[in-house]
């Protein structure tokens, strides 16, 4: 939270790496993850990663995981350097990784698995959030990004979600997803899967002080994208 407490978690003598449920990087800079197990508590379905400028405008504060406040976060104009790096990431929540108005961002050689249990308590509107809007990994509004030699696995109908960032290179990385994703118990309700998915926030009169934040400058090069088969006519192609 910006303080200039420093916290160091190193191996236990028998090399077990040590555990991070649910870390919450805000309103800091010059931090390094590297070599560890990053997890979301699978009952409360949250994000195994939170990193964020803490604030949107000058008079909202935001929560975890509210897109609708995130949304009117400037773009970053002072770096902020994060990098994670070696991490093993697990998540059961709506997001694996949700990093939100950094510049300066280094993420590589990571494994993440995000698997979303839809078969909660939540109401129909939650999971269909969920399913249009999660993602295994989540940028928004980041600039110079480098995505390198990461390992995405996910059962969310999105892999790689890049709203309103500018400068991001996405390069020799590995996804894997599901070919559709349903909620359970609603009809119809049948997402397609995109690895990589481009939106633009333009601004929206209900939203104060929001703002156009366009995708910019995006390379995506010598990647590999699998898309898991099913029993499904539509979906085989």
């Amino acid at each position: 939270n910006g303080g200039a407490e420093l916290i160091v978690r190193t191996a236990d003598p028998k090399g077990n790496r040590a555990v991070l449920v649910h870390p919450v990087i805000r309103r800091s800079r010059n931090i390094t993850l590297s070599n560890l197990d990053i997890i979301s508590d699978k009952n409360l379905r949250d994000n195994a990663l939170d990193i964020d400028t803490g604030k949107g405008d000058e008079t909202l504060e935001y929560t975890d995981g509210n897109d609708k406040n995130f949304n009117i976060v400037p773009l970053p104009t002072e770096p902020s350097n994060i990098t994670l790096k070696n991490c093993y990431v697990e998540s059961y929540g709506r997001n694996g990784i949700h990093i939100v108005g950094i510049k300066g961002l280094h993420v590589e050689n990571n494994e993440f698995y995000t698997k979303y249990d839809f078969t909660g308590s939540q109401s129909e509107d939650e999971k269909l959030d969920v399913v249009d809007w999660g993602g295994t990994i989540k940028f928004i509004n980041c600039t110079d990004v480098k995505f390198l030699r990461n390992n995405s696995e996910g059962t969310l109908a999105t892999s790689f979600f890049i709203q309103g960032c500018q400068r991001v290179l996405i390069m020799n990385n590995v996804f894997w997803n599901d070919n559709k994703v349903e909620v359970p118990g609603l009809s119809g309700t049948g997402r397609t899967v995109a690895n990589v998915r481009l939106v633009n926030y333009v601004d929206e009169p209900n939203i104060a002080k929001a703002g156009d934040f366009p995708v910019k400058n995006i390379g995506v090069y010598y990647n590999t994208f699998f898309i898991r088969s099913n029993d499904s006519e539509s979906a085989k192609d």
